[in-house]
């Protein structure tokens, strides 16, 4: 995908903190706002600080007994401290106008750190909440039409990256020591794998099931190469030597558990000119997966940057852990939507939206953290003439499809179908909303829609109920499409 319109908000450190915006359009490019000198308010900091560690430890609190008792609200008060922080004055006016500019296009956010902005930069961006002084109230991250991503601010500046013919080759690394501990998480990741091998014209997959260095490095070199690196790990924070670093756990084969440096996984993709530029992985997944907490604070987020220095141009990272279900949908969904020829950046938004459940404060949604470095982030091309989705897998709908006017038709359908066992007037507030609103012609992004109205309404079951309902109808016609 070439991102035709893109918003990049460079942050830059130093005795002061300068935040500029820069709005790249098909029409013009480099257009500049500010830069703005933020001042940042150490109550704000603290602030900020106290409400990521309490979402640290959001896994073990789910686990508890007490699990009902979470604070509402939590994640948009977080996030919109993280807005007022760095989006402010002509910033945040450009940010309006990319949104206005871009329209029902998809518009790239890009949070752009150096050096000198680390602190700023390890902060919980995924969870940028818009306050809705201009119209939209809602975290950046799940807005539609919109992808949040990040870079590094290097002097190589941002590459270009050539997209390769499929089949797609995912190398999983199953990282997870084999003991009884992790033996339920060790299962339901196997068995998650194993089902890109549906898509058999567009994805290969490949499982390592237990850490072999040797074998990692041989695979790396060798033809055919893979494009995506998949490690799914757990670690954790040991000081060592007067340092506080981070180990990851390894199975020897043994069943034991072997801590080691994270330079054990970072030197596997040191550039020794072996492999040529463009058959080195084009986007690596830490995928960080626990069956307990071990350490609270501990995060794969912190390896991406690493990662981006040593010339990978796309880094998805986990900053708290995805296991059990979550995990399964975020996997499948994600390669089931690199299959359709979705640009990484589409495919990481689609399946970050899944990681959302019934429980309206659940942080999940932020976890993925993907360090898009390079200018494009398509993987496999677009067909010529086709749209993408065209001759991909089983979860792919034609992007063709009927007008707009007849999606609408299609829901309009679906919704008085839920006559009598819906009240008259749940009905018609749905109609009016159906009514207002454009419709895109993918029945994928319609889906997105409504699952946005889904959880809107948390806090109105009965209005959540028709939604979902239109949400099964949506997903009943992508399945007639696919089986035609």
């Amino acid at each position: 995908m070439a991102v035709n319109y893109e918003y990049r908000i460079e942050v830059r450190g130093g005795p002061s903190v300068t935040v500029t915006g820069f709005l790249d359009t098909p029409e013009s490019t480099g257009a500049q706002f500010g830069p703005v000198t933020i001042s940042p308010d150490p109550l704000r900091t603290r602030t900020i600080e106290v409400l990521r560690s309490w979402l640290n430890r959001w896994t073990a609190v789910q686990r508890t007994e007490y699990s009902d008792l979470a604070v509402p609200k939590t994640l948009e008060v977080l996030g919109q401290h993280l807005y007022a922080l760095i989006i402010q004055g002509q910033v945040e006016d450009g940010l309006v106008e990319a949104r206005r500019r871009a329209g029902t296009n998809t518009l790239r956010v890009l949070l752009s750190f150096d050096t000198q902005a680390d602190s700023l930069a390890q902060l919980p961006w995924e969870l940028l909440y818009d306050p809705g002084a201009n119209g939209a109230t809602d975290f950046l991250a799940r807005a539609h039409r919109l992808v949040l991503s990040r870079s590094l601010i290097l002097p190589v500046g941002r590459p270009r990256t050539t997209p390769k013919e499929p089949p797609l080759v995912v190398y999983f690394i199953v990282a997870i020591p084999n003991t009884a501990g992790y033996a339920l998480q060790r299962k339901q990741l196997l068995d998650t794998l194993d089902q890109p091998a549906e898509y058999t014209s567009s994805i290969t997959p490949e499982i390592l099931p237990r850490w072999d260095t040797e074998e990692i490095r041989r695979r790396l070199g060798t033809q055919t190469y893979p494009h995506i690196v998949h490690l799914i790990g757990v670690c954790r924070r040991r000081w060592y030597q007067g340092e506080l670093r981070t180990e990851l756990c390894l199975d020897d084969g043994a069943g034991n558990e072997r801590w080691v440096g994270t330079n054990a996984l970072l030197g596997l993709f040191d550039d020794d000119g072996s492999v040529d530029p463009e058959d080195r992985p084009r986007l690596v997944v830490l995928h960080l997966c626990e069956a307990s907490p071990i350490d609270f604070e501990v995060t794969f987020e912190r390896l991406a940057p690493q990662l981006i220095q040593r010339g990978i141009p796309a880094v998805l990272a986990m900053q708290y852990p995805v296991a059990g279900e979550a995990a399964r949908r975020f996997v499948r969904h994600l390669y089931d939507k690199l299959a359709e020829r979705k640009s990484i950046e589409e495919a990481v938004q689609d399946a970050r939206l899944v990681l959302f459940t019934e429980y309206e404060e659940d942080r999940l949604f932020g976890s993925p953290v993907l360090y898009m470095q390079s200018l494009d982030s398509q993987l496999l091309p677009m067909r010529t003439g086709t749209p993408a989705g065209a001759d991909s897998g089983p979860g792919s709908v034609s992007a063709t499809g009927p007008p707009p006017r007849s999606q609408r038709d299609l829901l309009v359908r679906a919704l008085w179908d839920q006559q009598p066992q819906q009240p008259a007037e749940l009905l018609n507030e749905v109609n009016q909303f159906l009514f207002d609103t454009t419709w895109p012609a993918d029945l994928p992004d319609v889906e997105r829609v409504l699952t946005q109205k889904v959880r809107e309404n948390a806090n109105r079951p009965d209005l959540a109920v028709v939604y979902a309902a239109l949400v099964k109808s949506v997903q009943s016609k992508a399945g007639e499409r696919i089986a035609s």
